[in-house]
């Protein structure tokens, strides 16, 4: 395997964990809140999220990377973080709607960088639709 390959299953690999923590955490963040516009705001997420893993572990197929639908151990975390804010009544409408604009851009920075690796071509080219998706997403 070249590294150039090696770097593209890396990537592929790390965004499919943090694509599942994604999921994970906007299906935590739409049970934090009774507001219907800001449910129908995260549902769209989740579905965008649940879009771009799909891509993404197709592809990972097709390379043989690794596919890991759990997440990371620090999405795991902060997941649990939620939880208990919530918990405690801490977590306002405001408050939700901020921890997922910080998740987005934690995952497009992740996106950035996995650009300016040494990756394959397919891989340039998907992780650049990803990317503006979230950007898009971000200005919506």
């Amino acid at each position: 395997m070249t590294t150039m390959t090696q770097e593209t299953v890396e990537r592929v690999e790390i965004l499919t964990k943090l694509l599942a923590d994604s999921i994970n955490g906007y299906d935590i963040a739409v049970q934090m809140t009774d507001e219907p516009v800001v449910i129908k705001m995260i549902n769209n997420m989740i579905a965008s999220r649940k879009s771009a893993q799909t891509e993404i572990v197709d592809f990972a197929r097709k390379i043989d990377a690794e596919i890991d639908l759990d997440g990371t151990m620090m999405g795991t975390l902060h997941q649990q973080w939620m939880k208990l804010k919530d918990a405690v009544g801490l977590n306002s409408d405001e408050a939700v709607l901020t921890e997922c604009i910080r998740g987005e851009e934690y995952l497009l920075n992740k996106y950035l960088e996995a650009l300016q690796d040494d990756i394959t071509y397919e891989a340039r080219e998907l992780f650049e639709l990803q990317a503006s998706r979230v950007r898009e997403k971000m200005d919506d």
